[in-house]
């Protein structure tokens, strides 16, 4: 039980909260699921909220991640800025707005706190905003009349974990193997100057034509880092590039033909994953969960 000023007890229970990715425990009001989310709903994530009152403090917790299928790098930073403005903009006459660095549950966190009105009231928010393994975001927010005591165990008993990763299974991966032999990536000039990555790709299937196939297409600097799409806010980890030409049973991809790259000068290494292969007879071959076929050569 806590005690609030002036509120008397208010009953915190030990509650769950599962995203996508992770789950946050934490002493907790009586829950309420909230039909969409107001804090980290900016950027078209996938979000859930929920909602709970301490007295006068109201608790908001909520998730967002973007679509796995989307193969998205978050940004952090840039994420932190858009949930700020969309938090702002629910409230009037907004003040005294700071945003420094903060842990949460030992995890690097922003710790936003502003001033604002309701009527003749005037309120107080707290904002934590943290992230899980670079796929989720949690946020907790405590809005509290100026002057009111907010629930510290609350934030107290916060816990966030990683949820454990689906197990790769073996046998659906070799029972999955392509027909396709990767020999090899290199980084090609023609003679405008132009570069290429080339992919020496072999077709070993004894009876299918390959139609194309689609890899996706990575970056990392020189220090080994992955560079997204775009830097500055949110964006695709990688670029999913096509080659489309017909490959014949036992027969390679043309070392001629790859795909153009323009690499800034702090690229240090390109690596392509094969993610799917289209036969001329309609069949089709896609990568299953947990089989990373890869392969990558270095400027």
């Amino acid at each position: 039980m806590v005690t609030l000023d002036g509120m008397g007890k208010t009953s915190l229970e030990d509650t769950t909260l599962t995203g996508q990715y992770s789950t946050m425990q934490l002493k907790f009001p009586k829950v309420k699921e909230n039909d969409q989310a107001n804090i980290l709903n900016a950027n078209n994530m996938e979000t859930k909220s929920w909602s709970g009152k301490a007295g006068d403090t109201k608790i908001t917790v909520e998730t967002s991640h973007y679509d796995p299928s989307k193969n998205y790098w978050i940004n952090f930073d840039s994420e932190v800025k858009a949930a700020v403005r969309a938090f702002e903009c629910m409230h009037f006459n907004v003040e005294n707005l700071t945003n420094e660095q903060a842990t949460l549950d030992g995890r690097i966190a922003r710790k936003i706190d502003f001033d604002y009105s309701e009527g003749s009231e005037k309120y107080h928010c707290t904002l934590y905003i943290t992230m899980v393994e670079n796929k989720e975001l949690w946020a907790i927010a405590f809005n509290t009349k100026q002057g009111k005591e907010q629930p510290q165990e609350v934030l107290e008993s916060l816990k966030i974990e990683a949820l454990p990763k689906t197990g790769v299974d073996p046998q659906k991966i070799a029972e999955n193997a392509p027909q396709a032999a990767i020999e090899g990536l290199t980084f090609e000039e023609d003679d405008l100057r132009f570069k290429y990555l080339c992919l020496k790709l072999k077709n070993t299937d004894p009876k299918r034509t390959i139609d194309s196939f689609r890899v996706n297409l990575y970056k990392y600097d020189k220090n080994g880092q992955l560079v997204p799409e775009h830097r500055e806010y949110s964006s695709k980890a990688s670029e999913l590039c096509e080659y489309k030409q017909n490959i014949l049973p036992g027969q390679y991809t043309d070392d001629q033909k790859g795909w153009r790259v323009s690499p800034k000068a702090d690229i240090g290494k390109y690596e392509v994953e094969l993610e799917s292969i289209t036969y001329t007879d309609g069949s089709e071959w896609k990568a299953v969960e947990g089989q990373q076929i890869r392969t990558s050569v270095s400027i």
